[in-house]
């Protein structure tokens, strides 16, 4: 048994990203898995990259015969290869329009020319791929097998497409066949931070005499990567999907990351790791409503029960944050393991918390003090109308005015208007005057994206996190911490977004406003399970039954030593201490 392998691109390699295609697979089908291993020992079949035509060559002389384009097209390469196995070469070619051709000529062909009998087209132009003026067609073609070849058509446009629109077709064809095609992809292109290549091997891998398709995917986003096959057999009644693959490879890939995460060395990447797995689920899979790749006819492939799959990614999640010390965001993996393919059984969540809550000191905390002090309902973004000052008194700034709260929450005042302290503003706006004004979910873009309004009060560039966004698409906002704001740094907007800090690194005294104690010691946030306290000698989760759910908690500071928290709900302050 033979294999061959190519990795597709144009012939001066252009950074093109594609993704994979479906069918049904009988179960009997040995795995894609097994296929490589028992391939990786066997010989291999060199592919054979086409030779360029000479311009506008309505005649080609190629391999020492002379060919005639079909009328009104001309020759642009081809590859000569016994395909159809009576010992002689055919010629497989990519022809395109000659300058006289009417307008509305089809801009790429593939014709069969065999050793004997009249040449055939093998493929028309897929009728998917844009055409529109300003559009750019780039062709590869390669023979990747002893009977078949992979033909490569993408379009680059200077107006950009529709989002979830195709503008790459790769197609794996036995020309000599009555139906050549054997296994067609409709590819979207990668959303930005992405890139996507296929390795195709067609050869006859189960020794019925026809060559079966194998497509690896390989998923990259920064130095992550993730890997999964796609294996269809070729039968006389069509091809068949291994249905094995590729939830096999993204299960192993989970496990492999699971085992990583219990180690702080090689902990650092796993996150980044689990993000590519499911980046690329989110690509290959079509019940992640956002998939990137889709049959000749438009079928997304279905992966199949991954209840295993994204138990051990959530695993590896939260086992790598814990070796790292990061308590906050395996506390954030948590709340997030319903968003990603399906939700994590309740058993592995339970045994998940049990591992996370052993690394915090839980702590009671006390019916909550109500100053008498209001403040403006939150409608987005903001820093906190709260803060604490060193001594442990509340500053608020509240609907009548900037108000102190002394230690305990018992006692309001106004604070003078010549008093040194002053009000701060609630719009988290940058040097630039640019403000955040809201998280979104996509469905087109990984990462949940944070709003931002420019000075001028115009729509400027989302900012795009790290955070990946739930798959599949969430029809409403999934519940989530609210989001609190710590500032503008270098490298840009820092904060608290879905329980995760987009700059977990980043230190320094607090300004008023934001979840850091007055020493800049400490941090709080809420998440499902009450509000953790980081920064001191051991993380502190505060519980209680007499204060309101947390994710509804908002705007949520601490005093130094953690002596005291105050938050808002709704419009009412909410003093909080541990007992």
């Amino acid at each position: 048994m033979i294999a061959a392998a190519l990795v597709l691109g144009c012939e001066d390699e252009k950074p093109y990203t594609p993704f994979g295609v479906a069918s049904a697979a009988p179960s009997a089908l040995p795995s894609a898995s097994a296929i490589v291993a028992e391939a990786s020992d066997a010989g291999k079949f060199a592919p054979k990259r086409a030779v360029v035509a000479p311009r506008a060559a309505s005649s080609w002389k190629l391999g020492g015969r002379a060919r005639d384009a079909p009328e009104k097209r001309v020759f642009e390469r081809g590859v000569l290869a016994d395909f159809d196995g009576d010992g002689g070469e055919d010629a497989l070619v990519w022809t395109v329009p000659a300058a006289d051709a009417p307008p509305l000529t089809p801009r790429g062909e593939l014709w069969f020319y065999p050793k004997t009998g009249e040449p055939r087209r093998a493929l028309p132009m897929p009728s998917f791929i844009p055409s529109a003026p300003g559009c750019d067609l780039t062709t590869s073609l390669t023979q990747t097998g002893p009977k078949t070849a992979t033909v490569d058509v993408a379009a680059r446009c200077k107006t950009p497409a529709l989002a979830g629109s195709a503008t790459r077709a790769l197609a794996i064809v036995a020309p000599h066949e009555s139906s050549p095609l054997v296994v067609g992809l409709r590819i979207v292109d990668p959303p930005p931070g992405e890139t996507v290549t296929w390795n195709v091997e067609s050869t006859d891998r189960d020794e019925d005499g026809r060559d079966d398709v194998f497509v690896t995917a390989t998923l990259a986003a920064g130095d992550a990567r993730a890997t999964a096959p796609l294996s269809w057999f070729d039968r006389a009644t069509g091809a068949a999907r291994d249905a094995t693959e590729p939830a096999l490879a993204l299960a192993k890939r989970a496990s492999v990351e699971n085992v990583r995460s219990r180690k702080p060395k090689s902990g650092t990447t796993v996150a980044a790791q689990v993000g590519a797995v499911r980046r690329l689920y989110s690509t290959l899979c079509g019940e992640s409503d956002a998939a990137r790749v889709t049959t000749w006819d438009g079928q997304t492939i279905e992966c199949g029960d991954l209840t295993k799959t994204v138990a051990r990614l959530l695993g590896a999640e939260v086992g790598a944050a814990l070796s790292l010390g990061q308590t906050a965001e395996a506390f954030a993996a948590l709340d997030r393991s319903a968003w990603y393919a399906q939700p994590v059984d309740e058993k592995s969540v339970a045994a998940l918390e049990k591992k996370v809550l052993s690394t915090v000191t839980t702590r009671s905390v006390g019916p909550p003090v109500l100053p008498n002090v209001t403040v403006q309902r939150r409608t987005g973004p903001r820093f906190s109308p709260l803060a604490f000052e060193a001594n442990g008194d509340l500053l608020v700034v509240s609907r009548s005015g900037l108000t102190r709260t002394k230690a305990g929450g018992s006692s309001t005042e106004p604070v003078s208007s010549d008093a040194a302290v002053r009000a701060w503003s609630l719009f988290f706006t940058s040097p630039s005057g640019a403000t955040w004004k809201g998280v979104n979910f996509p469905c087109h873009r990984p990462g949940v994206l944070l709003l931002v309004e420019n000075a001028d009060g115009s729509p400027a560039d989302p900012i795009e996190t790290s955070i990946l966004s739930p798959r599949p698409c969430p029809t409403r906002p999934p519940a989530t911490p609210l989001p609190a704001a710590l500032g503008w740094t270098d490298e840009g907007l820092d904060a608290i977004v879905a329980g995760s800090s987009l700059a977990p690194s980043s230190r320094g005294s607090a300004k008023p406003g934001t979840p850091r104690s007055p020493d800049g010691r400490l941090t709080i946030r809420s998440n499902r399970r009450g509000l953790l306290v980081t920064g001191g000698a051991k993380p502190e989760l505060w519980r209680g039954d007499t204060i309101p759910d947390p994710l509804g908690l908002g705007d949520c500071v601490v005093a130094n030593g953690a002596l005291a928290a105050a938050c808002v709900d709704g419009t009412r302050v909410l003093w909080l201490e541990p007992e």
